[in-house]
């Protein structure tokens, strides 16, 4: 099995959450480590910096995936004896799973406490961040009905209100249209990120809408996302003007007709009442700061052939 059959199902896949991807990412890379330990140094190192950077463009949107590469990349280049790259490589890919696990419950623990008794919660799209999180407020009592869209064109809301309704949470769905009036009708917001970056929270389109009409509502929106979440000021700045298939908004549109299916948008830090981290709410003058700390792999920086 080449390294390629491992990206292809990561790089195909349009409704799974960052967070998801990420760990899909993580243990596609153990079973490779698995697969090639007997082939020599150099050319597992080069195999293996091709495949980490596939990984990250399979996906360039969502940033637990750099933050995997990133993790990859930084030991590879800075283990010092060559005898031990393999085994400090696969010791970052495990702490990455682990860590990953620890930030959710982390997160849903602290986001617990912005949520008011029998809270009724507004979100948009499908994030695993947001799913811990309801799924612990309705553990606590502290959840009322949750109240989410279809999130088209892929439908990420139907997943969602399914893996609540089966657990016993009232659900209020409605066309994506419908966001603003349901802002209306709930005590605040949480949404996911694909990616926190120095530009805004790159998100599924429509995420600057549900922060406008919560702006207009006068509720309060959080984003919900760990460390993972984060994309360091020095590298790269991922694509998202790529357009998807014509095909998912309108199978047979009038000639002539012009389709713009784009999946992220960037929307700005400062629509956001805050973002909600595993140790608690963070203001973005703060986050920003720590984005520009984070250290980058040389191959993942702005200005490197590749990137952008």
């Amino acid at each position: 099995m080449t390294w390629q059959t491992l990206v292809n199902p990561i790089r195909d896949d349009n409704t799974s959450g960052a967070a998801e991807l990420a760990r899909a990412a993580a243990m596609a890379v153990l079973e490779w480590i698995d697969q090639t330990s007997s082939w020599p140094l150099p050319e597992w190192t080069a195999e293996l910096s091709a495949f980490a950077s596939a990984l990250y463009m399979a996906q360039p949107a969502m940033a637990p995936l750099f933050n995997l590469v990133n993790n990859i990349l930084l030991v590879s280049e800075s283990t010092g004896v060559h005898q031990e790259v393999r085994p400090s490589v696969r010791c970052a890919v495990q702490d990455f799973l682990e860590q990953g696990d620890q930030a959710n419950r982390s997160l849903a623990a602290a986001t617990l406490g912005l949520l008011p008794r029998d809270a009724r919660i507004l979100t948009y799209s499908y994030s695993s961040s947001v799913l811990t999180v309801l799924l612990e407020a309705s553990a606590c009592q502290r959840l009322s009905a949750v109240f989410c869209t279809e999130s088209r064109p892929m439908l990420e809301g139907h997943r969602l209100t399914q893996e609540l309704t089966k657990r016993g949470i009232a659900v209020e769905f409605g066309v994506d249209a419908a966001i603003a009036m349901f802002a209306e009708r709930v005590h605040m917001a949480l949404v996911g990120a694909d990616s926190i970056t120095v530009q805004g929270v790159v998100n599924k389109l429509g995420t600057t809408g549900l922060a406008l009409a919560c702006r207009h509502a006068g509720i309060p929106c959080y984003v919900v996302g760990d460390r993972h979440k984060w994309v360091p000021a020095a590298a790269a700045v991922p694509e998202l003007g790529q357009l998807k298939p014509e095909g998912e908004v309108w199978r047979e549109p009038p000639a002539g007709v012009i389709i713009r299916n784009a999946y992220f948008e960037c929307t700005p830090m400062e629509l956001f009442s805050g973002i909600m981290g595993e140790d608690g709410p963070r203001q973005p003058e703060d986050l920003l700061q720590q984005l520009i700390d984070m250290p980058v792999a040389q191959a993942l920086r702005r200005g490197v052939p590749g990137t952008h």
